[in-house]
């Protein structure tokens, strides 16, 4: 296999792209061709397997993937999103993604304004912002000192992928996970509000649920499930609704335990009181 992607400094997305095809496609970044270039299209190497932020081309099909070539008004791309998205990995399966496309395609004065809204008055405030000791800083610093090792790129690969192997585990994980909580969901109509009920207590994969069910349906304000602590049930209000509030429910027969913030709450084994708990929790929407 040969590989072609830019030289001279490294960058987080050119290492972390080649890694991952280096996962992907089960080969040892010693055992193959990697070419270093500075400059060139992508046509000028036809024997070659996979281009990767190099060559000003985005061709999946042929396994090119620059994004060098797209106008400055384009939205954040690199390298590793290109590879990624190839490999069937989406833009939020891991939450860093989006900050190496923006850090690489924009560079880190643009990050800090886009994060903060305001312009960075120096190098030494972005640099502050984003941290020197982050796990890219880590490979790069080590990929970068060909002058001492030349080597030094391949050995940062192989430390790489040894840590993003432990990533697409994650999402795998995370899939798995998900799929589990869907199968463990009942959604329950009280008419005030959606109820995202479990029906175990489990937390695998509960919170990504939530969040995609609430995008997709805002109506459902509560989450519920089996109570881990003792018999009967408990709720809680999703993300950070206000018009749930169960704190009032303090005095009510059947109430083990309400939170004085009003964001969770403990009912007794008694599935219609809890039920009727919720709705007396769920303040009604008032009209702007």
């Amino acid at each position: 296999m040969k590989i072609v992607t830019h030289g001279g400094q490294a960058h987080a997305d050119d290492l972390m792209a080649v890694a991952l095809i280096c996962i992907k496609e089960q080969v040892d970044p010693r055992k193959i061709e990697i070419l270093r270039i500075n400059d060139g299209k992508a046509e000028d190497f036809p024997d070659a397997d996979f281009i990767v932020d190099v060559g000003k081309q985005y061709d999946p099909a042929k396994k090119w993937f620059d994004h060098h070539q797209f106008p400055k008004d384009h939205a954040p791309e690199c390298a590793f999103t290109l590879v990624a998205a190839h490999y069937g990995i989406g833009r939020t399966d891991l939450n860093w993604i989006e900050r190496l496309a923006y850090l690489d395609s924009k560079g880190p004065w643009e990050y800090y304004k886009n994060q903060l809204g305001r312009k960075a008055r120096n190098r030494k405030e972005v640099d502050n912002f984003l941290g020197t000791c982050d796990v890219f800083s880590w490979f790069c610093r080590i990929a970068n000192t060909a002058y001492k090792n030349p080597n030094a790129f391949v050995d940062a690969l192989d430390l790489a992928m040894r840590w993003l192997k432990s990533e697409l585990d994650y999402i795998q994980n995370r899939k798995e996970n998900f799929k589990f909580a869907m199968a463990n969901l009942e959604i329950i109509d009280l008419g005030v509000c959606k109820v995202a009920h479990f029906k175990q207590m489990e937390t695998r994969g509960i919170n990504d649920v939530c969040d995609e069910i609430t995008r997709l349906d805002p109506t459902i304000l509560v989450q519920s499930c089996p109570d881990n602590r003792g018999v009967g049930f408990a709720a809680w209000r999703l993300n950070d609704c206000r018009r749930v509030d169960f704190s009032p429910l303090k005095t009510d027969k059947g109430c083990v335990f309400a939170h004085v913030q009003g964001f969770c709450v403990k009912w007794e084994n008694n599935w219609d009181g809890f039920l009727e708990a919720i709705k007396k929790a769920v303040a009604v929407e008032v009209a702007a």
